[in-house]
């Protein structure tokens, strides 16, 4: 009687390409997820973006918000923060990955940082937040600058 069966051989080749099918897909799903990522921080930049336009045009300057310079998110602890009037989310505006360490030169380009204030003028203001993959309007991965005017690549 001739057994039929698999060689050790055959069994490796399989598992091995089983691993590496395994790989392009997961590499392929974490890059689709940072560009959802990134998504999110570029919608989340343009809200803030308008509702400090909005405080601007209500008080005659960005100032009012009376936000610190970190976390935005942090500025919903400020109680008379204009900002709050326009955006009653504040609170939860954080970057997608959740991280709690806020964007600075220093730590912004290694990895997600928390999106933060960076300067705040009666003319003009700065936050500071960080893209995975980066978007065709505006660049590349990296750190990026929210600006009344728009973004500017760090």
């Amino acid at each position: 009687m001739n057994k039929k069966a698999f060689t050790l051989l055959e069994i490796i080749l399989v598992v091995a390409v089983l691993g590496l099918i395994l790989t392009v897909v997961s590499l392929a799903l974490f890059s689709k997820q940072a560009g959802i990522r990134d998504t999110k921080r570029l919608s989340d930049m343009k809200a803030l973006r308008d509702a400090m336009q909005v405080v601007k045009n209500e008080k005659g300057s960005f100032e009012p918000v009376l936000c610190p310079l970190t976390s935005v998110n942090l500025c919903a602890q400020v109680g008379n923060s204009e900002l709050l009037k326009y955006m009653t989310d504040l609170a939860n505006l954080r970057d997608p990955k959740n991280v709690s360490i806020p964007c600075s030169v220093a730590n912004c380009g290694k990895d997600a940082c928390n999106y933060s204030f960076v300067s705040i003028l009666p003319d003009e203001f700065q936050v500071m937040f960080y893209l995975e993959k980066g978007a065709p309007e505006i660049g590349g991965a990296g750190c990026y600058l929210l600006t009344e005017k728009g973004f500017k690549k760090q």
